[in-house]
C-alpha cells in the first residue's frame, strides 16, 4: 500500500500545490457588480502596462507614470503608492492616458521619462501642467 502524502509538503518536487495557487472559487466575486469591477481594475492595470510598460512591464510602468504625473517627489511618491495596488484609480490612468496622447510621441517619451529617473534630464513639463501655468 502506498504512503499517502503530506499535503503540507507541497508537490514531491517542491514548491506549492496547484490548489494552495489558484484562488477558490470562495474568493471570486459573487455578484455582476463585483464582477464588473475586477475586470475594469484588470483592464486598467493592462492599460496600463500596455502605455508606459513597454517591454519592461507594469512595475516601470507604474513608476514613469508616477513621474509623468507628480509635480513633487511627495506627490510622485503618493501617486506610486496608488499605482501599485491592487486597483490602482482611475483617474490617475486616464490622466497619464491624456499625457501620453497630449505628448504624440510615446517612444520619446519612454526614454524621456527613464532618462529623468536617472537624473539625466528634467522630467517632461506635461499637459496638465502646462494648461494649469496658462
Amino acid at each position: 500500500m502506498a504512503a499517502t502524502p503530506d499535503k503540507s509538503l507541497g508537490t514531491p518536487f517542491g514548491g506549492a500545490r496547484p490548489e494552495d495557487r489558484i484562488p477558490s472559487a470562495a474568493a471570486a466575486p459573487t455578484d455582476d457588480a463585483s464582477a464588473d469591477m475586477m475586470r475594469e481594475f484588470e483592464q486598467l492595470r493592462e492599460s496600463l502596462s500596455s502605455l508606459l510598460g513597454g517591454s519592461d512591464g507594469l512595475w516601470a510602468a507604474c513608476i514613469r507614470a508616477a513621474i509623468l504625473l507628480g509635480e513633487t517627489p511627495k506627490e510622485r511618491g503618493e501617486l506610486l503608492g496608488n499605482l501599485q495596488s491592487e486597483s490602482p484609480p482611475p483617474d490617475i490612468v486616464r490622466r497619464a492616458l491624456v499625457e501620453v496622447v497630449m505628448h504624440g510621441d510615446r517612444r520619446t517619451l519612454l526614454q524621456t521619462l527613464d532618462e529623468s529617473i536617472l537624473g539625466l534630464r528634467a522630467r517632461p513639463t506635461g499637459y496638465f501642467a502646462l494648461r494649469a501655468a496658462s
